[in-house]
């Protein structure tokens, strides 16, 4: 703990520079002091105590960041075909052939028809079929304990208060 104000209830239990854990008492909600309350602890009713707490907490996580990627990266070579759809049917109807790529990605939209309020059992297809190249990534011992203290230090901000702030930073490597 590095600071604690207490702008309503009794004087803190606790001093700055002590160590305390969650659920330590920091501030007595009754008015006298211990060996009275045990004393006349039937009559007593506690009260609300207001402050402030400034603290420094130690959090620990760990990361795994793999040294070696696979990836996939769309090249921007891409066809098109185009096709009318009967039910189980597929008429191509502009883009004969095949693309030559090893590896692709396809991505399919299709439009219905309509005759006022019902769905006819036609409708136009288009397909677009994107060039992927793979692509692997080796990164280096630094790069890759970097990416880890980014992505912890990421989620121990989600998990943190707003107002609270990351002073200090130690990582421990391992292979």
């Amino acid at each position: 703990m590095v600071d604690l104000y207490v702008s309503k209830g009794q004087p803190p239990l606790v001093q700055p520079n002590d160590v305390v854990y969650k659920g330590d008492i920091l501030v007595s909600a009754f008015l006298n002091h211990k060996e009275e309350e045990e004393q006349e602890h039937d009559n007593k009713k506690p009260l609300a105590a207001e402050g402030e707490v400034i603290a420094e907490v130690w959090y620990k996580t760990e990361i795994t960041v793999p040294v070696r990627n696979k990836y996939q990266v769309l090249t921007g070579e891409a066809q098109q075909k185009h096709y009318l759809h009967f039910s189980n049917f597929l008429l191509p109807i502009w883009n004969f052939r095949n693309p030559e790529y090893r590896q692709y990605q396809l991505e399919t939209e299709e439009k219905n028809y309509y005759f006022l309020k019902w769905k006819l059992p036609i409708s136009y297809l288009e397909q677009t079929i994107y060039k992927v190249d793979e692509i692997t990534e080796k990164l280096t011992k630094q790069k890759a304990r970097q990416i880890a203290l980014e992505q912890a230090r990421r989620e121990l901000l989600r998990e943190l208060p707003i107002n609270a702030k990351i002073t200090e930073e130690k990582s421990f490597a391992r292979k």
